[in-house]
């Protein structure tokens, strides 16, 4: 297979990557589904009456369509990495697999990074100094009479030196 470099501006978010590998096999199974509809009439008697039986059912369609939608996920991400990928394109709608962020076991996001642009820095880290500062605010001043930092820089100095050891914040 070919390397492909995309242009960040043109490049999906995780978000329309996920939409369009959810959507796009649901829509190939429900094509999937009205053709096994379509082709029931050429079955034997017998079995088309069992298949005509399921899809005069709600309930059961739903549950064929819900199958079918499986199977053909199931089945296209093990060929994927096999085949070209305008046909991964096609049959799942994105040859490129979201990336989600790891969560704790009881679902609270994994921060792993704490970087952000030169100049900025992230919600949390920023966040998080706006508490210390707090903390420290006009009876901590910056741990001395009379101090000798602001709390805003007390407060920075002490998240650096945190994130410096490892420490990550969380949301």
């Amino acid at each position: 297979m070919s390397t492909t470099i995309t242009d960040e501006r043109t490049a999906l978010s995780d978000r329309a990557v996920a939409t369009l590998r959810t959507a796009t096999p649901t829509l190939w199974g429900l094509l999937v589904t009205a053709l096994l509809g379509v082709l029931a009439g050429r079955l034997p008697d017998e079995l088309y009456a069992t298949v005509e039986r399921v899809l005069d059912s709600d309930v059961l369609l739903l549950l064929v369509v819900t199958l079918v939608v499986t199977a053909w996920y199931w089945l296209w991400r093990r060929l994927e990495d096999h085949v070209p990928l305008w046909l991964v394109r096609l049959v799942l709608g994105s040859a490129r697999t979201p990336s989600y962020a790891p969560v704790t076991a009881d679902g609270t996001a994994v921060i792993t990074s704490v970087a952000a642009g030169a100049g900025y820095e992230v919600a949390e880290v920023s966040d998080a100094k706006t508490e210390v500062a707090d903390l420290l605010g006009t009876d901590y001043g910056g741990y001395d009479d009379p101090p000798r930092v602001d709390s805003i820089e007390a407060a920075d100095r002490i998240v650096e030196r945190l994130i410096a050891t490892g420490w990550r914040p969380t949301g």
